[in-house]
């Protein structure tokens, strides 16, 4: 019985080395065909194409809208390219009452965007999406919540 049980041990233990192989290189599969569709879009790829300032965002955008779910990178994405939109409109409303501040303000788009960052990694470390779905289950059991 005991030989019986090894083998099967083995096997599972193939297979399991076959599936992460196989996951390994789906998900290596899936950034390599955008990597190929924007060099096609492009038809030219140097380094000046992808500053680090666009990795900086996208890693923003995953931390922000939550790690592990694909919801939360639609609601990163959407936050973070909102975000430089919504500090824009505000220096414009302040820049007639105090035009020096509106100088300052447009140089600290890094800044709050770092601060963000670490404000939703203290506060909120599962992204907007575990937000949300904080809320769906809150109002699915709303008579009943407590």
């Amino acid at each position: 019985f005991i030989g019986l049980l090894g083998t099967v041990w083995g096997v599972m233990e193939t297979f399991s080395g076959i599936a992460r192989a196989n996951s390994a290189s789906l998900t290596a599969m899936a950034p390599g065909v955008a990597g190929a569709l924007i060099a096609f879009q492009a038809k030219i790829i140097s380094p000046e194409t992808f500053p680090v300032t666009v990795a900086i965002d996208y890693l923003g955008m995953i931390i922000i809208g939550g790690l592990g779910s694909i919801l939360g990178s639609i609601y990163g994405a959407i936050f973070i390219t909102l975000l430089p939109e919504i500090l824009r409109m505000a220096t414009t409303s302040l820049s007639g009452s105090f035009p020096e501040l509106v100088n300052k303000l447009a140089a600290m788009k890094e800044l709050v965007f770092g601060m963000l960052v670490i404000i939703f990694l203290i506060f909120e470390p599962n992204g907007m999406a575990s937000r949300w779905h904080n809320i769906k289950n809150y109002w699915k059991l709303y008579p009943f919540s407590h």
